[in-house]
């Protein structure tokens, strides 16, 4: 339950990227000043508050620059891998998802993490069991070629 500033470096070539991408609408949830931090982020940086849970009662939840995206009941926030990913160049929000992969296969996360754009910021948080039906590292995908 810690609250980070994270800072990044803009690669020159992202100033110049001409692709246009809309991004779904994100609920926004309670707003916290530097998501908890007690002084602010510096300019190439942002607040983050990742917290996945004590035990199996709290639900997970995720704070980016002062306002919490991912909680119970918050854009599906719960059970497997929440994923928030940002664009590097002015850390606006690209997408928020939650994976299942309890009940569910990975394949939409394998997907997903295969074609994150380089310099994608993407923060994690697991909550209860991420694990049961994850195969992207999983020894089944460990074989030679």
């Amino acid at each position: 339950n810690v609250a980070y500033c994270i800072t990044f470096v803009i690669p020159y070539y992202f100033l110049y990227a001409s692709i246009i991408h809309v991004v779904p609408s994100v609920a926004v949830g309670e707003r916290l000043p530097n998501c908890g931090l007690p002084t602010a982020c510096g300019p190439e940086s942002f607040s983050a508050h990742l917290f996945t849970g004590v035990d199996h009662h709290d639900q997970p939840k995720v704070c980016v620059d002062g306002k919490y995206i991912v909680g119970e009941g918050l854009n599906n926030g719960g059970r497997g891998i929440n994923m928030v990913v940002l664009d590097t160049v002015n850390k606006h929000l690209q997408r928020v998802v939650r994976f299942d992969t309890y009940q569910e296969d990975s394949s939409l996360l394998e997907s997903l993490l295969l074609n994150l754009r380089a310099g994608d910021i993407v923060l994690l948080v697991t909550f209860d069991e991420p694990t049961k039906k994850y195969g992207m590292f999983s020894g089944s995908h460990n074989e030679e070629c």
